[in-house]
């Protein structure tokens, strides 16, 4: 079955008995995981019908139907403590991912938790070191021009994180990910066209404000640049 990069990302972090994808929209990674062996039972959860009809169509036309259970309700609700090894959160800002870990966080803490935040990025790093969740992998796929981050998350302890790796990914920078140097090199570039606008345009209190913002923004994506283009040795 067709995949996009992202999920064919996903798909890749996948490797267990049972599998529970939450919000699973289509059904198309639990299916696929099960087409490809990567696990032998999947549970679909989301909060939608339409969902669950979708899910059940696909499962039914891919021929793993008997391997698949749809599950109705919120974030991890559905699931019981320990009976799935891996759990997949996609397709949603980290702030609601967050929230769906921390709602349930003694049966969180009990999977290997692969996660794709579409947006604040930064703030779910931070908080799953908190919560006792380390990043253990991180990816960054692009599909056209729009990149997504992938986590990779196991119970252990994280230490504290630089302001650079809260900001660009602590993996990311440490093997000096090719496709991280592409968004802040194209990020730098327009925040220096956004900062030469903002200088242009006026010299009121919000504009000197917003002016440092970019600012600090550049001398960041700066900092991260030169770090990822620094030969290693």
């Amino acid at each position: 079955m067709a995949l996009s990069k992202r999920l064919e990302c996903i798909l890749q972090e996948i490797s267990c008995v049972t599998l529970a994808d939450i919000g699973s929209d289509h059904g198309l990674i639990p299916v696929s995981a099960l087409e490809e062996g990567r696990c032998q039972k999947a549970i679909a959860t989301d909060i939608s019908a339409s969902s669950e009809k979708n899910v059940l169509q696909l499962a039914g036309a891919r021929g793993v139907l008997d391997r698949i259970e749809f599950r109705r309700g919120d974030g991890l609700a559905p699931l019981s403590l320990g009976e799935a090894q891996v759990i997949v959160i996609t397709g949603m800002g980290g702030l609601l991912i967050e929230s769906i870990v921390k709602n349930h966080l003694d049966l969180a803490l009990k999977s290997r938790l692969v996660l794709s935040p579409q947006r604040d990025q930064p703030i779910l790093r931070k908080s799953l070191g908190e919560m006792g969740f380390a990043i253990k992998k991180e990816r960054l796929v692009f599909e056209g021009e729009k990149p997504y981050n992938i986590f990779v998350c196991e119970a252990d302890k994280e230490k504290e994180y630089t302001e650079l790796e809260l900001l660009f990914g602590r993996r990311l920078l440490e093997e000096k990910n090719p496709e991280l140097l592409r968004l802040l090199e194209t990020k730098l570039n327009k925040d220096k066209l956004l900062l030469q606008r903002l200088k242009a345009s006026g010299k009121d209190d919000r504009s000197r404000n917003r002016i440092g913002e970019v600012e600090s923004s550049i001398a960041q994506e700066e900092g991260a640049i030169r770090w990822l283009s620094k030969p290693n040795g």
